[in-house]
């Protein structure tokens, strides 16, 4: 994995990977190469000609598989804002595993990521690789971990409860309805009634789960 590299300085590792960033610099070429653990800087110099001759097609979410050797950045080079900036890798060896099809409707690489919503979730699935994006995400599974972690400590049973019910569990016109096989369901606007039931066994019980309310809400792209 990427976030390993920095240990192997001096040695050659292979890498796969998705092409965050192509940058040309004078002769050298760099690609910042992305995995699930982070991204590191590769460079490929003129004197590797087969390397050198195939990163000059290479665009944005291309994935690779290099190899090369792992070299310390000099500090004034050093990228202090991941983990990885102060190596970099001296590539010796590319290989194309594939690439997308026309142009990318947006910036992968964008650190601002400002899109319109409809941008941002008609492609979703691309727009989820953007590291701005892929935080969110992260943060959002530490909280939820810590949350459970925390409530079990104090000897609370966590619960699922259903989601599609057979009648709204409230009052008011704020609940969505479904067509559920041949009837008609509603989704859940609150555990509350399954919570206090749990409670009259457990004497403790949480919940971490949507619920679905159909009232107005304001909403950013993110």
């Amino acid at each position: 994995m990427i976030k390993n590299a920095p240990r192997a300085i001096g040695k050659n590792i292979r890498l796969s990977g998705w092409v965050n960033v192509r940058r040309d610099h004078g002769k050298l070429i760099f690609i910042d190469l992305r995995d699930r653990s982070g991204i590191i800087q590769t460079v490929i110099i003129p004197d590797k000609e087969e390397a050198y001759k195939l990163a000059k097609e290479i665009r944005s979410e291309y994935i690779l598989d290099i190899e090369g050797l792992v070299k310390a950045r000099p500090g004034g080079a050093a990228n202090e804002k991941i983990p990885t900036g102060g190596v970099e890798i001296e590539v010796e060896r590319i290989k194309i595993i594939a690439k997308p099809e026309g142009e990318l409707p947006v910036d992968i690489s964008d650190d601002d990521f400002n899109l319109h919503l409809d941008t941002l979730l008609d492609n979703r699935i691309l727009t989820l690789r953007n590291e701005k994006i892929k935080a969110i995400f992260r943060i959002y599974s530490e909280l939820v971990s810590t949350y459970a972690e925390v409530m079990k400590k104090e000897d609370f049973v966590e619960i699922k409860t259903p989601k599609i019910l057979s009648s709204s569990t409230e009052g008011g016109a704020n609940f969505f309805k479904i067509k559920y096989f041949e009837r008609e369901a509603y989704l859940a606007q609150s555990p509350q009634f399954y919570k206090q039931a749990g409670v009259g066994v457990f004497e403790r019980v949480f919940e971490i789960g949507s619920v679905f309310r159909a009232e107005p809400h304001y909403h950013s792209s993110c």
